[in-house]
């Protein structure tokens, strides 16, 4: 029994794009700072924080394999090059969400261009 590279890589990118998903519904659940947990903008106590937390687990299981499904009926229907393109594009939305950076400098709007014309002209 052989396997079949392009299955594997639509396997991996799945997974990838379930992961991507997961962090960034995530990244707007809580947020985590040298200084605290925050949740709504406003400190948590650790006791708070862990429900939080264990909330969040719980929440992310249910997702998940919805998210698993939606992608996998997605690589199916739509180019590898346009879900590549968008990953660009969320992925740099991500970073600089996560960092505190600025969403539409110039190193960012050249990855949100090379995503959008990724979207855009899938064959490419």
């Amino acid at each position: 029994m052989g396997y079949d590279p392009a299955v594997v890589f639509e396997e991996h990118l799945v997974n990838a794009l379930v992961g991507l998903t997961t962090a960034v519904i995530g990244a707007f659940l809580y947020e985590t700072t040298d200084g605290g947990f925050l949740f709504r903008k406003r400190f948590q106590s650790k006791e708070k924080a862990l429900g939080i937390f264990l909330g969040s687990l719980v929440l992310m299981g249910i997702l998940t394999p919805i998210a698993d499904g939606l992608w996998t009926e997605t690589v199916q229907s739509v180019s590898t090059t346009s879900i590549v393109g968008f990953t660009i594009i969320a992925s740099m939305m991500m970073v600089n969400r996560s960092a505190g950076w600025n969403q539409t400098d110039d190193k960012s709007m050249t990855f949100y261009l090379i995503g959008s014309a990724l979207i855009l002209l899938p064959h490419l």
